[in-house]
């Protein structure tokens, strides 16, 4: 895996769900809610964490549930 380090040039809304993954690989998500997030990665593994308002998460993920998830999120690309 190589680790990208340039700055994004696209974001995008995420809408939560448990089905829908993204349409593309972000680099990072932005919170915009505090609540939790139940992310999945590109490996199928889920986890749900706490977040808070304005916070940046580096993880790359493939999609985050529906269920589980209480914050909103966006991600940049």
């Amino acid at each position: 895996m190589s680790i990208r380090t340039s700055p994004a040039t696209k974001w995008a809304t995420i809408t939560n769900s448990d089905t829908a993954d993204l349409t593309h690989a972000c680099r990072a998500i932005y919170v915009l809610t505090d609540g939790n997030l139940a992310i999945v990665g590109h490996d199928d593994n889920a986890v749900t964490i706490p977040v808070v308002t304005g916070q940046l998460l580096p993880f790359e993920v493939k999609r985050i549930n529906a269920t589980g998830s209480t914050a909103t999120a966006m991600a940049a690309y």
